[in-house]
């Protein structure tokens, strides 16, 4: 709803996670995935893990975090190789369990 055309959304439906879970509160879009010719995710996170991805050097805060969106809303870089794509899952699956509510 928010993004670039050709990129795929992330929803939840039946997530009760806190509104900053999410890119997209009313279909409960937690991430979207950019096309390929990028691969970047944007998704939202708990400010401290948000932090830990940015210190990592695997995310950046969006120009619109805490703004118009979670303060946690980050750019996530899209992995070049199948090590980094294990490491841009698992923040991938943290922003999921924070939008099922299980991380605050």
């Amino acid at each position: 709803m928010i993004s670039v055309p050709g990129a795929r959304g992330f929803v939840a439906p039946a997530a009760d996670g806190p509104d900053d879970a999410f890119l997209v509160t009313e279909v409960k879009e937690f991430a979207h995935l950019h096309p390929e010719q990028d691969g970047s995710l944007h998704l939202a996170l708990p400010l401290d893990l948000a932090g830990d991805a940015i210190a990592r050097g695997w995310a950046q805060s969006h120009m619109w975090a805490g703004v118009r969106l979670s303060p946690g809303f980050l750019m996530v870089y899209g992995p070049r190789d199948e090590a980094e794509l294990e490491v841009v899952a698992g923040i991938v699956e943290a922003s999921y369990r924070y939008a099922l509510g299980q991380l605050r």
